[in-house]
């Protein structure tokens, strides 16, 4: 028999008490506990299959150094005379992180819940699943496609569906701290994109394709990793991210390719290695479609504050919905961008038709 409202709730407060303390109370905020929060926030990892690469990194600080894991320095020295001097492994940068205050409220209208209740799941599960994914979609929307910070008072998923004006993502951390590393991004005295020293720039269009910059994708990717520092170059776990759209001109190249049947498998099976210039392949959900990265993804960095997380979960009677509201601190950063080449998401073009144009799904990434 399907479960009324009233016993839902009773399971959802349940859970929340089982979970976060007997101090839960609908419609009253609770600070979560930092072992909470890690636990919370490594349970995001399950959801996408890429955070299960990305460095997940806790902090107690609104601002620090940055700290990496990427791999890069070694510690060998011929033998000397004298004392011995070691070496670091120099994972401590002098960058800093800066978690900057984001709300995450989700909401389930009661008849939804009602819709839910008839699983045998106990609520709270379903409840908490549902939670985790949209969260974990959204370290994942925003980490890729952030560009700028507005503050809650301007933000907007109307006008900013992709999560462009919450925080300053990954991509657009390489953009502000390392342009020189942006495929496409050339310096322009008239240019209105700006770098964290307020240097200008624009986007210039990179041809991809016959006739073109590059003949094929593998060979920007190729390119792109030598242009990463000699000394990261040599990691077997540096990947080509590549957008949607990117992806499928890959895949179009090799069976436009293949003329014979030998030819046709050996593209086959080149899609199913799915790599490139020895180079796996990767299209993390949520990534810009005409978007490209070369690096390890453990120079992804998602850094989170475990103390100053509140919660509450309230009725909303205008509305008949239920709400889970989150606020936390957090910031994306790339630690090495030495280590990271991407290619700005405005700047491929593949030909469609014979014509030069932009790649199916494409918007602008530059906010107007």
């Amino acid at each position: 028999m399907a479960r009324t409202l009233a016993q839902l709730r009773q399971e959802l407060l349940l859970g929340f008490r089982e979970n976060f303390g007997n101090q839960v109370k609908f419609g009253v905020q609770f600070e979560v506990t930092p072992s909470a929060v890690q636990s919370f926030e490594e349970k995001k990892r399950q959801q996408f299959a890429f955070l299960n690469e990305i460095d997940f990194f806790a902090t107690e600080s609104n601002t620090d150094q940055i700290i990496h894991m990427v791999d890069g320095t070694i510690v060998d020295k011929s033998i000397v005379t004298g004392s011995r001097q070691a070496s670091g492994t120099g994972t401590l940068s002098d960058r800093k992180f800066l978690c900057r205050a984001i709300d995450q409220d989700a909401q389930a209208t009661w008849k939804e819940q009602l819709a839910w209740g008839r699983q045998k799941q106990a609520f709270y599960n379903i409840w908490r699943a549902w939670v985790l994914r949209a969260r974990a979609r959204g370290l994942l929307r925003v980490g890729f496609n952030g560009q700028t910070y507005l503050g809650n008072a301007n933000s907007s998923l109307t006008n900013y569906p992709m999560g462009e004006e919450i925080q300053e993502g990954w991509l657009e951390y390489m953009i502000k701290n390392y342009p020189q590393n942006v495929i496409g991004l050339v310096a322009d005295a008239n240019g209105t994109i700006l770098d964290k020293d307020g240097n200008k720039y624009s986007v210039e269009q990179i041809r991809i394709g016959e006739g073109g910059d590059f003949v094929s994708m593998a060979e920007l990717a190729q390119y792109g990793k030598s242009k990463i520092e000699i000394v990261y170059r040599g990691d077997t776990g540096i990947k080509v991210i590549a957008g949607d759209a990117l992806n499928s001109t890959r895949k179009n190249e090799l069976m436009r390719a293949a003329i014979d049947p030998m030819q046709q498998a050996a593209a086959d099976s080149l899609l199913q290695m799915n790599s490139v210039s020895n180079m796996a392949v990767t299209t993390p959900d949520e990534f810009p479609v005409s978007g490209m990265c070369v690096t390890n993804p453990i120079n992804f960095q998602y850094v989170y504050q475990v103390n100053g997380v509140y919660r509450e979960v309230r009725e909303w009677s205008d509305a008949k919905a239920t709400q889970d509201l989150l606020h936390m601190q957090r910031d994306f950063v790339i630690p090495v961008p030495e280590a990271f080449v991407m290619v700005h998401p405005d700047a491929p073009m593949v030909k469609v038709n014979d014509e030069w144009s932009h790649p199916v799904g494409w918007t602008e990434w530059s906010l107007t």
